[in-house]
């Protein structure tokens, strides 16, 4: 093989190498930054002085774009606690720190410890 050739092939196999990586860096940040806001955007939907949980479908309704577990698992990250509100079907979340006296009821089927 003519060195030219070699140098070639080497020149595009770096350049695959380095495309690659600086793409996967930019979707990584991208989908980092989007999850942040995402997170930002969950905590002033749960802060809303009008309501002190929200109802999961709902919260689906303002975010969408996200499966049930990857959205629950973003509530987490961001603060939010899952609770049971008597005589309500649903799924209700709020902010762990506006009902701290949610979180002592037991759920039905459970018992304390």
């Amino acid at each position: 093989m003519s060195e030219e050739i070699v140098i070639a092939l080497v020149s595009g196999v770096c350049a695959g190498i380095l495309s690659a990586a600086v793409t996967v860096y930019v979707e990584r940040n991208l989908k980092l930054r989007t999850e942040f806001r995402v997170e930002a955007a969950l905590v002033l939907l749960l802060k809303h002085r009008k309501y002190r949980r929200r109802l999961f479908s709902k919260i689906q309704f303002h975010v969408p774009g996200y499966g049930d577990e990857e959205l629950r698992r973003l509530l987490l990250r961001c603060g939010a606690v899952r609770i049971k509100v008597p005589g309500k079907e649903g799924e209700y979340w709020g902010l762990i720190e506006r009902n701290m006296d949610r979180l002592d009821e037991v759920p039905e089927g459970g018992e304390r410890t």
